[in-house]
């Protein structure tokens, strides 16, 4: 197996609304690129459904922060900085 130090990656997280099943609330990229930490780059997204007082209080991402967004804005914003 290769040493990380040695590789080319991507390390990906993302956030929910706290429903069953979950909506995307977040999603955060950051490249690793010879062992050299990149630039985190994040979006956040309107999802269908309400974000719940638990979900909030994990990552801290509140209905208020995402109420002007569309649902397909966050999307296009996304493919447009991954590209």
């Amino acid at each position: 197996m290769a040493d990380w130090t040695e590789l080319s990656y991507a390390v990906v997280d993302v956030e929910g609304n706290g429903q069953q099943p979950p909506d995307l609330v977040e999603l955060a990229v950051v490249p690793i690129v010879g062992g050299v930490i990149g630039e985190p780059v994040s979006w956040l997204m309107r999802p269908d459904h309400a974000i719940t007082p638990m979900a909030q209080g994990i990552h801290g991402i509140t209905n208020r922060d995402v109420v002007l967004l569309t649902e397909l804005t966050g999307v296009s914003r996304v493919r447009t900085g991954l590209v």
